[in-house]
């Protein structure tokens, strides 16, 4: 780097932002025209967009800590979310974005009651409005972080530990249990079950003791009792909420939008 360019780095402002999950601080600097560019292109890209937004958004982040150990590629994804948000904020030095809502009011006839379709579903307005958000209203609760311990006690597993899914599993895969792919489901839970605490003390871990195809097979003999613990670990997943107040510019219909994770907040 030349001497320019690092007074240039050098001379950028600093902040202090929370790692909600960890409880913790570091210290970032605003991003500047080179990255935000990357970023940019990256949303712009026709050719696999989804993975390079994800790896532009924590490359980002991981460039602009300049005090604190962090690897940002470990980090679960409302870590990034509420980070990215903090960073969007001091760098751009503006706090509110536009989005893009449909109007789901119900269409009423002249008796006042819902138009129907020929599948009998409700016609609603489907009028889209643009809105704005403002970023300082988004949050993270911290009362919804769970530990990710899930006690077995049989005679021959005590318990499990669990770990949040980073930014690029969760941004990838529907891990609901529910979905259609469940192998895929179930290979995200293995990827985050780092720990196995067998009766006897003995302490295993992923990638040195098992690895994720053994640890999917174990989550598929489970108990339904204990693997419906495993699957509510990951059903409730903290993420960025915040609100916005809405006006359809074609119905007028009036509402609070709730707004959860980086796509409600950036369209």
């Amino acid at each position: 780097m030349g001497k320019l360019a690092s007074l240039a780095l050098d001379s950028l402002p600093t902040f202090k932002c929370l790692i909600p999950s960890l409880g913790k601080t570091v210290t970032m600097r605003s991003f500047v025209v080179k990255e935000q560019k990357l970023l940019l292109i990256a949303k712009q890209s026709e050719s696999d967009k989804l993975e390079g937004v994800v790896n532009a958004v924590s490359q980002l982040i991981q460039n602009c800590i300049t005090i604190g150990d962090i690897n940002v590629s470990e980090l679960p994804s409302f870590d990034i979310e509420y980070m990215f948000i903090q960073l969007f904020m001091h760098s751009t030095g503006t706090s509110k974005t536009k989005t893009f809502y449909l109007c789901k009011n119900p269409v009423l006839d002249e008796d006042g009651k819902p138009k129907l379709n020929d599948e009998n579903e409700e016609i609603t307005c489907d009028q889209p409005n643009g809105v704005v958000v403002n970023l300082k209203d988004a949050k993270v609760s911290t009362s919804e972080i769970q530990t990710g311990i899930i006690d077995v006690k049989s005679s021959t597993i005590d318990k499990l530990i669990l770990k949040y899914p980073n930014f690029e599993q969760i941004t990838r895969h529907d891990i609901s249990i529910a979905d259609e792919d469940v192998d895929t489901t179930l290979k995200v839970y293995a990827e985050c079950m780092t720990y196995v605490y067998k009766a006897d003390g003995t302490v295993l871990k992923l990638g040195e003791d098992y690895d994720i195809e053994d640890a999917a097979e174990m989550l598929e003999l489970l108990s339904k009792q204990i693997f419906d613990q495993v699957m509510g670990f990951f059903m409730n997943i903290p993420s960025i909420t915040g609100h916005t107040d809405f006006v359809c510019r074609k119905c007028n219909h009036k509402a609070k939008i709730g707004l959860r994770g980086l796509n409600d907040f950036f369209s």
